[in-house]
């Protein structure tokens, strides 16, 4: 969704011609097509209230369009590997790189580089951290991309669009994935309460730092957190330990 389309205030695109894109990255890829019920899921959990969606057309010919979405291109990105994608240093590849003001960029060695985003709260009086992990096999010249939070991490280097990319199309995506995207928040325990189990978690003290008259609270991060939640949830891995939480249940989390 993110590689072919983008917000755009007062655009109007069909669902049909969205769901047509869609099928044309699929090729030579196996899997199931995306339905109109799953982007509808996929828009929601991308852009919120941003996008819309409504029936547009002379009565007898009308169709489902969304508002303020719009195509990026005229050819949408294909999952097929790309014979044009030969690889070049980190250096050159994202020497080109623009990341939004609150990222910034941190080169730890010529293969790999991190690009980070300062949060507005902190964990154990440590200040949390948003990192987005580029790194690049110097034999192959393959790359790899990682996003770390809260001391757990999540590969996006596996996802089939990121392989018809150049790797500096590839780090805009997984900025533009992570930007708008929910990220899991941990679940928050009433106080005095704590997770008793014998499953990897993290519990610590949480502090808005964008609210002073917010008093710190407790959250617990599962061990195995996925980051990538749906919005105004946890991620997978943390709607687990709520429920171990809620019902005493001996589920790995």
């Amino acid at each position: 969704m993110i590689a072919n389309c983008i917000y755009k205030n007062g655009a109007v695109t069909p669902v049909g011609d969205i769901l047509e894109y869609a099928e044309e990255a699929r090729e030579n890829v196996s899997g199931s097509p995306l339905s109109s019920v799953s982007l509808g899921f996929i828009v929601k959990d991308v852009w919120g209230a941003a996008i819309h969606r409504a029936r547009r057309g002379p009565r007898n010919q009308q169709q489902s369009v969304y508002f303020n979405l719009s195509l990026k291109t005229n050819e949408p990105a294909r999952l097929n590997p790309s014979n044009e994608d030969v690889p070049v240093p980190l250096s050159q590849a994202l020497a080109n790189l623009s990341v939004p003001d609150e990222w910034k960029i941190i080169r730890d060695k010529p293969n790999c580089w991190s690009i980070v985003r300062v949060e507005k709260w902190e964990l154990n009086s440590v200040r949390a951290a948003t990192e987005i992990v580029v790194e690049q096999d110097l034999n192959e010249g393959s790359c790899f991309i990682r996003v770390k939070a809260h001391g757990c991490q999540k590969d996006l280097s596996n996802i089939p669009q990121f392989t018809t990319l150049p790797i500096n199309g590839r780090v805009s995506l997984a900025l533009d994935y992570v930007q708008n995207s929910s990220l899991c928040t941990g679940i928050s325990l009433p106080e005095g309460e704590s997770i008793q189990a014998l499953v990897p978690h993290v519990t610590g003290s949480f502090k808005d730092l964008g609210n002073e008259n917010m008093p710190k609270t407790t959250i617990t991060f599962s061990a195995k957190c996925t980051i990538f939640a749906v919005s105004g949830a946890d991620c997978n891995k943390g709607m687990q330990c709520r429920h171990l939480f809620l019902y005493s249940s001996p589920w790995d989390c």
